[in-house]
């Protein structure tokens, strides 16, 4: 784990990018609104903040600036939204960037909110080139799905390409309680962006990469720059590493499996944060180590089984193999109520009968099951 320290937290620049589409009418649009106006009303006199909206075209409500003076006719602004029009998350994303990119600054914390209930159409590759370009000039971006409809799998990997995360928003009554909670925890930064380059070596290869906390989430593993996501206040972010280590990769009786720097953005250090070399190596012997894992370490990787047996599943049942997909769920829902979890073990139960007849996973099955295995490294253990 990467410890943080008290320091004070950086001024935002935050651009909240709400998608208005004709689906997103009624409650979902407005607990939105009454989020975004809370947001407004909770700024420091430091923070910049930008409103974007979009449908098929995009539209900044609220331009980037400080608000600290005449917020109800800002308010105002946002009672207007309207929703109508489809679903086209690079207008939104594109227009949301250039609104951060007028105060971009590595003394801030620079940051994207994308909230959409529905799939964008033919534009997935422009907004996942835009994500890379983003995380180059280190805006992250939080991707938040409301309801059934969007696509996960997409949302995620947006995410992730800036060392961000994706959220599940089961129903319109939790989008203000998990949109507060995220701007709240960008509040709470201490590092806004942690990065490990690592050095190609002989005969190692990773994996697999998983960020525990603080936003438990998937890390791109196929660069060789790998964005951790933040450290938080008081708090640690903490990655789990798999690698495939192959026999060219011993040459002694010491084998190293991790060679690189690790670098840390922190705004609130007059001067840059030095980087931190990192190597890790471990003993080479032919007897089996005696002493058992820590704790820790043991807890992490039973949680981490759990996710990927869900990822695993999800994989079979795409492909068409629904027995192989099922049998990993029934697995998954038996392991779960073993530890306790009954609820989402019972979740899963049931989308393995709706599986079994409609011969695929529903969207909702399956974003309950995948963020449900994810909440599980936030919980306590039972």
């Amino acid at each position: 784990p990467v410890e943080a320290r008290r320091a004070p937290s950086p001024p935002l620049n935050v651009c909240i990018v709400i998608d208005r589409s004709t689906s997103m009418a009624g409650e979902k649009m407005d607990v939105v609104k009454a989020s975004a106006i809370q947001i407004l009303r909770n700024l420091r006199p430091q923070d910049i903040l930008s409103v974007v909206t979009f449908s098929d075209r995009a539209e900044v409500l609220i331009p980037a600036a400080y608000h600290d003076e005449d917020r109800s006719r800002l308010e105002a602004r946002i009672q207007m939204i309207q929703p109508g029009g489809g679903t086209e998350i690079f207008q939104g994303l594109e227009t949301g960037a250039k609104e951060v990119a007028r105060s971009l600054d590595s003394r801030r914390l620079n940051h994207i909110i994308l909230l959409t209930d529905g799939q964008t159409y033919g534009d997935e590759q422009q907004c996942l080139e835009l994500a890379s370009k983003l995380g180059e000039r280190h805006v992250g971006i939080s991707a938040m799905g409301i309801g059934r409809e969007w696509n996960d799998v997409f949302l995620d990997v947006l995410a992730t390409r800036t060392g961000g995360s994706s959220a599940y928003i089961a129903e319109p009554k939790d989008i203000k309680k998990l949109l507060l909670e995220k701007f709240d925890s960008l509040v709470q930064v201490y590092a806004e962006e942690v990065t490990l380059n690592i050095q190609p070596l002989e005969g190692v290869q990773l994996s697999y990469a998983f960020r525990l906390r603080p936003d438990p989430g998937l890390i791109m593993v196929d660069e060789t720059t790998l964005r951790l996501g933040p450290i938080l206040q008081d708090t640690s972010t903490r990655v789990i590493f798999e690698y495939i280590i192959h026999s060219t990769a011993v040459k002694s009786d010491i084998a190293t499996f991790l060679d690189g720097v690790l670098n840390a953005l922190i705004s609130s250090l007059p001067l840059p944060a030095p980087a931190h070399p990192m190597r890790l190596q471990r003993p080479v012997s032919d007897a089996v180590a005696a002493d058992s894992p820590p704790p820790e370490i043991v807890q992490a990787l039973s949680r981490l089984m759990l996710y990927r047996m869900q990822e695993r599943a999800r994989g079979e049942i795409e492909r068409g193999n629904i027995e192989a997909g099922t049998r990993q769920l029934q697995a998954l829902a038996a392991n779960l109520a073993s530890q306790g979890e009954r609820s989402l073990a019972r979740t899963i139960a049931l989308e393995v009968d709706r599986i079994q007849q409609e011969k695929g996973l529903s969207a909702e099955g399956g974003k309950k099951i995948k963020y449900g295995t994810r909440a599980l490294f936030l919980a306590p253990p039972k």
